[in-house]
């Protein structure tokens, strides 16, 4: 589950925050702009994960999810992302993501722990609370905002 916790606040960061506007329309308009957008991803999900990168297996999941993220993004702007079925489309596009990233409970990444040692920010990294208090956060200013949006726009 700690793994787990991270690459979920990897893909809402990725998704939110650090998907400005002008990203947004460059993943809309061609294939490089949804690259840029999971590499975007990747790299948080590869911040996020640093204890591990040691591990071989966390390097073959990180090129899943990169290319899962590219095939869910490119799937939703060239067929579903259309009129009336945004807000379906929207919250089809989140839970693919997440499902992806549930693949980690087939491996045996899910078991991998962290301990802290005294230093501050090892502890901060190590608090799920904290991580869960962050994708809370990122849900609560980002996602309903853009389900508001989007139901205004239908």
């Amino acid at each position: 589950m700690f793994l787990f916790l991270r690459l979920i606040l990897a893909h809402f960061l990725a998704d939110f925050p650090l998907q400005p506007d002008i990203i947004y329309k460059l993943k809309i308009k061609n294939l490089w702009g949804q690259f840029l957008h999971a590499l975007i991803f990747v790299v948080c999900a590869v911040g996020l994960s640093w204890p591990f990168l040691g591990i071989k297996a966390i390097w073959g999941l990180f090129l899943f999810l990169g290319a899962s993220h590219f095939a869910i993004d490119c799937l939703k702007v060239r067929y579903v992302d259309k009129g009336r079925a945004k807000i379906w489309s929207f919250l089809a596009d989140q839970l693919l993501h997440l499902g992806a990233v549930s693949i980690i409970f087939l491996t045996g990444l899910k078991d991998l722990s962290f301990s802290a040692n005294p230093c501050f920010l090892e502890r901060l990294y190590a608090n799920n609370f904290l991580i869960l208090f962050l994708i809370i956060l990122i849900i609560s200013a980002y996602v309903i905002k853009r389900m508001k949006i989007l139901r205004g726009s239908q």
